[in-house]
């Protein structure tokens, strides 16, 4: 049994979930900050043969009407990108190295970052209330619940 959500959220959830029989959940979570940058996540579970996994893939975007210069995530989101309930989440090791952990951007007005994606695997029947950052600075976590169908 699988979720599918969509959530738009003020530096939290504040939107409701639809839950049904589904073997593929995907969610679309929105962040705004006061200054106009806004965090979306695409957020997929799935099980096959009994294995559930996750996938995340965040972007940051301007939505103000000024260029915003921010410190974000290199190549991929790590573990300490994640926090919250990880009991019983097998995060992928990337194949790729990185040559530093974060770099300096100006997102112009509209503008979005590259994205970045976190993996792994999950307890089938699990739920996990866990938070993901994309931007370091000004920091911005965004709250997502994963739920293994």
């Amino acid at each position: 049994m699988g979720r599918s959500c969509v959530v738009v959220a003020l530096l939290f959830v504040i939107g409701g979930c639809a839950e049904g029989n589904l073997d593929l959940a995907t969610a679309l979570m929105e962040a705004r900050s006061s200054a106009g940058l806004e965090q979306m996540l695409e957020v997929e579970t799935t099980t096959e043969d009994g294995v559930s996994r996750f996938s995340i893939i965040s972007t940051l975007v301007n939505t103000g009407d000024q260029p915003l210069t921010l410190t974000v995530r290199s190549c991929y989101l790590r573990a300490s990108d994640l926090r919250g309930e990880r009991a019983g989440l097998r995060l992928d090791q990337p194949l790729m190295l990185c040559a530093h952990d974060g770099h300096r951007i100006t997102l112009a007005p509209g503008a979005s970052s590259e994205p970045l994606s976190l993996s792994g695997g999950m307890t089938s029947g699990s739920r996990h209330e866990v938070e993901v950052r994309h931007a370091l600075e000004p920091e911005l976590w965004e709250p997502v619940t994963l739920r293994a169908p």
